[in-house]
Formats: C-alpha cells, structure tokens, sequence
C-alpha cells in the first residue's frame, strides 16, 4: 500500500503530519486502520506512558515498531471494532469503553517510540516495582492516611504512573467482590468483568490467577 506516495509494508504504521491531506493507494485489496489524537492528548499520554511528551509528525513518513506492540495494536483496533459490531450492549458500559480507549491509546504510544521493545520492556518491569514498593509504603503505614503526592515520592514514581497502577488494582478487586458475592446461575464471568472495565477475558483470567491465586470461574462458583 502507498500512503501519499509512500510505501508501506505489512509490518508497519502510516504517520501523517498534523493538519496535512492524505490519500491511499493500494496494488490489491487491503485492509486498513486509522487512530488520532489531538496534540494536547498525545503529549499527555506520552508523558504518563513513557516519561515524555510526543509531538505531532512534522512530516509524513512510515514507521516499524516492534512486532509484539504492532500486534497488541492491531488486537485491540479489531476488538474494539467487533464489540461494536457484535456487542455494542458492552462496548456501551462505561467502564469498557474507557479501558478500551486507553488500551489503544497506550498501544499507540508503545508503537510511535523509536526503540519501543525496550522501552515496552522497561515500562513493564517500572510498573511492576512501583507496585512491589507500592505494597510496601501500605504496609509500612497500615494505619495512617496516605497522599498521592507524598506516596509518589515514597513509591518514587509519577502521579500517573501511581494512578494507573491503584486504579487497574481496585478495578481487579472489585471484579473479585462481584465473583464472590454473585450466584452463577445468574450472571457470567463475561458480564461481570465488563462492569468492571475489562473486555479480553483471557487476559483478564490470567491477570485475576496471577493476583489471587484462583481463576474467576473459581471465585463465581464458590458459594459466597
């Protein structure tokens, strides 16, 4: 495919400047995608995500990321496209469509940063200890109030960063609350993780074993 004349291969992404025309040519049929940001939201997710800011393409030009982010990218544009075709009831929750939203709106960040596989590396393994220290700093003070901007500095992490994390950890216990106080023959794990805010239950089974040492069906089954 050419886009404004510039070739484009299977394992890349288009990147056009702000304000500027485009126009696609393709030698066969093809399927494509397209994503934006205004400026002003690009750069504040650039800044939560990765610790600095993203600006708009000066020029138009054709970018590779990284296979795993290019792939994460494209699942979750096909999903959000199917949930509307297939189950727009869910994709109109809320919760879902805002999870949905920032799932693309980071996988996009991960696939416009030169050097992405190490720095989707090092963002994984970041928030990873901010959670190990995290869980610390609510130990070390199990009866005094805590501040976001005192335990930021304690965590020694970003106010956004320490947000994402406590925000995604409240949403996964109160999936576990819902699951255990549910009757099964009344509702699904499905519908459950939906009101919470999460819609790839695969992924959302492994993060729930991996947290709280059961499956959801486990937790869905087991008499409240």
């Amino acid at each position: 495919m050419l886009a404004n004349g510039i070739e484009i291969a299977d394992d890349q992404i288009f990147r056009n400047g702000l304000d500027w025309e485009w126009y696609l040519r393709s030698s066969a049929p093809c399927r494509w995608g397209s994503m934006s940001l205004p400026p002003e939201d690009l750069a504040a997710a650039g800044e939560a995500i990765i610790g600095r800011a993203l600006r708009p393409a000066a020029f138009a030009r054709s970018q590779a990321p990284a296979a795993p982010v290019l792939s994460r990218l494209r699942k979750l544009h096909e999903t959000a496209g199917n949930l509307a075709k297939t189950a727009p009831d869910i994709l109109a929750k809320p919760a879902v469509a805002r999870a949905i939203e920032q799932a693309l709106v980071e996988a996009m960040v991960f696939c416009l940063v030169d050097t992405h596989s190490g720095k989707v590396r090092n963002v994984q393994r970041h928030r990873a200890r901010v959670m190990a220290r995290l869980e610390e700093a609510l130990m070390a003070n199990p009866e005094e109030p805590l501040y976001m901007a005192e335990l930021s500095a304690q965590v020694g992490t970003s106010y956004w960063t320490l947000r994402d994390c406590c925000l995604w950890l409240r949403r996964m216990n109160l999936a576990r609350r819902a699951l255990r106080r549910a009757k099964a023959e009344q509702t699904t794990v499905t519908a459950i993780a939906s009101d919470c805010g999460f819609w790839e239950l695969g992924r959302f089974s492994v993060a729930y074993r991996s947290l709280f040492g059961e499956s959801p069906s486990t937790a869905l089954r087991r008499a409240a």
